[in-house]
């Protein structure tokens, strides 16, 4: 699990903090692999929801992998297939129904 995240923050120029360092933040790079370094195991939508709403970092759900930030919203990923996420979310206009809704049919493909 920890080298898939680690793969994948490498190869997000989001989520690994490129961008930010190239706009001028040195510290983008460390700061990333911090927040994105231990996935939380959420038990349901209602608590995946949640702390995506409320908090950065790694998630699981089933076999999906959420990195939150607060700068570049959610990506998703598959974790069967890595190398690319699956979709990117902003939860700021997105409620619950739809949410679920996408997240069952993500998790079955």
């Amino acid at each position: 699990m920890k080298s898939i995240i680690k793969r994948i923050v490498r190869s997000n120029p989001w989520l690994s903090g490129w961008y930010d360092y190239m706009d001028g933040d040195p510290m983008a790079v460390s700061e990333s692999e911090e927040i994105f370094k231990e996935p939380v195991e959420c038990r349901d939508l209602d608590e995946l929801y949640n702390m995506l709403k409320s908090h950065e970092g790694v998630f699981k759900y089933k076999n999906l992998l959420f990195f939150s930030s607060y700068a570049y919203g959610i990506f998703v990923y598959d974790m069967r297939r890595p190398d690319d996420y699956i979709d990117h979310l902003t939860l700021d206009y997105m409620d619950y129904n739809r949410f679920a809704d996408l997240i069952n049919r993500l998790s079955e493909k």
